[in-house]
């Protein structure tokens, strides 16, 4: 585990880079990865799998998959923070079908990781999370049956495979 600035709390990020840890564990070969979706929210979690990919690739930033983090547009501090440069809070309302991602404002630590780290932050409307939520829901082809969390992630990806445009 990484150490965090002092001053900041660091107690969730230590978490969320533990779970990160358990999770690579278990996957055969992380190079395999082009991409990694993954939500924003405050900025904790997507820093601590974007670190966690960044050590597993000693430090190669360029080897990297592509680190996208993806929020609503009623709660999206971490995109606005990234559009600005700095903390930045979001002016959305915070009411999303993701309301346990919906921040004001984001993580000062994780946003400094994640200027660092990710490659791209993307918006998207709440009928995005929902079709992801629906999809999700159905549990195919041994896809787990998820928490709120992964709803636009996968709404996005079913969104741009039905889109050739996106």
């Amino acid at each position: 585990m990484g150490s965090f600035r002092p001053g900041y709390p660091s107690s969730d990020e230590r978490v969320y880079m533990m779970m990160v840890e358990e999770v690579f564990s278990s996957v055969p070969d992380l190079h395999a990865f082009t991409h990694v979706f993954t939500c924003a929210g405050a900025g904790s979690i997507a820093a601590a799998i974007f670190m966690g990919f960044m050590s597993r690739y000693n430090v190669n930033i360029n080897a990297n998959p592509r680190s996208i983090g993806i929020e609503l547009t009623e709660a999206d501090c971490i995109y606005q923070s990234s559009v600005k440069g700095s903390l930045t809070p979001s002016i959305g309302t915070l009411r999303t079908v993701m309301a346990g991602l919906s921040y004001r404002e984001p993580s000062p630590t994780a946003f400094e990781i994640l200027e660092w780290l990710a490659s791209d932050f993307l918006v998207a409307l709440d009928s995005i999370a929902v079709k992801g939520m629906k999809a999700l829901a159905e549990g195919h082809g041994g896809v787990p049956i998820v928490g709120e969390s992964s709803d636009a992630n996968m709404g996005l990806l079913i969104e741009a495979a039905e889109d050739h445009n996106l």
